[in-house]
């Protein structure tokens, strides 16, 4: 789907303009309706309304008349600039979605791995009792946590084996991309994109990167990300890995609470159990994703590099 070409509006000079010849328009009509009706009365005797009169009556229909018709233009401009808004509003969050599927295009061309992210984002998100504006920005955001690897060699990239020390380093670099690349941007879902992807892999006791971020101080959207990133990186098959069954990825993602993920936020997603497999079984556009294990595998699969 390509972005809603925006509407063509006229210029507010030329909006104003033709809002007063309508209101010129209507106080002329008002003025030949009351003295037509006043020389018809007197032509006819059936009435005897002295002008000052009249032309008080007249006043306070032409006030009363435009404010109809100004409160209605306003209305009808109300509603242009609303759909104005939401045009803007999908067409941003359409670029985010791009931005992101350009990013892990070359390991995962299908960009479901980022849709799920922002599924299960959104999942904990509200166990966790996040007001919907947080919630549905963090929904939006997350797919953008993996931007940075943009910046990534293919060589490290899709390596089918472990990575060597500076190999690693290589692909640790995508956090500090990422947030480069989304910083300053004075939006705010942009902002909390940025956010997202500098610190996704910081750990919840301080062995993290890029910075070694502790508990609260990494921020909360990174913290919830950083267990949904996890555990579909284990359920999915990488270059150099099995995907694991959900069953064993859900027991992983529990023993890493307090170490490496904030405690209340893997409990949140532990909690979601049930939302968490549907996702995992499915696309965010509701099409069937290849088969993926939902039961006990005995076969151990290493985590391999990260995600």
């Amino acid at each position: 789907m390509f972005p809603a070409q925006a509407t063509h509006n006229p210029p507010a000079s030329s909006v104003v303009k033709a809002a007063n010849r309508a209101l010129a328009a209507y106080v002329l009509i008002v003025t030949a309706l009351f003295f037509g009706c006043y020389l018809v009365f007197e032509a006819y005797g059936l009435a005897k309304i002295d002008l000052e009169r009249l032309l008080l009556i007249k006043i306070a229909l032409i006030i009363v008349v435009s404010g109809v018709f100004v409160r209605f233009r306003a209305l009808r401009w109300s509603q242009r600039n609303e759909g104005i808004a939401r045009d803007l509003a999908r067409s941003r969050v359409e670029l985010v979605e791009r931005l992101a599927r350009a990013a892990e295009y070359r390991d995962d061309a299908t960009g479901l791995h980022n849709r799920r992210i922002g599924l299960y984002a959104g999942v904990v998100a509200h166990r966790l009792g996040l007001d919907a504006a947080t919630r549905e920005a963090l929904v939006y955001a997350s797919v953008l946590h993996d931007v940075g690897k943009i910046g990534v060699s293919d060589a490290v990239l899709l390596k089918a084996g472990p990575l060597d020390a500076a190999e690693r380093a290589a692909m640790e670099l995508h956090t500090s991309i990422g947030g480069a690349l989304l910083a300053e941007s004075g939006d705010a879902l942009v902002d909390t994109a940025q956010r997202i992807a500098l610190a996704h892999h910081e750990n919840w006791d301080g062995t993290g990167y890029p910075h070694g971020l502790r508990g609260e101080s990494i921020p909360l959207e990174a913290r919830i990300v950083a267990v949904c990133d996890v555990f579909d990186a284990l359920t999915s098959v990488r270059p150099y890995k099995e995907a694991w069954p959900v069953v064993r990825a859900l027991e992983e993602i529990r023993s890493l609470a307090g170490s490496k993920f904030d405690p209340e936020v893997a409990a949140a997603f532990l909690a979601a159990e049930d939302e968490v497999r549907r996702i995992a079984v499915s696309s965010g556009d509701g099409a069937t994703l290849q088969p993926r294990l939902l039961e006990v595998d005995a076969v151990p699969c290493g985590m391999g590099h990260p995600a």
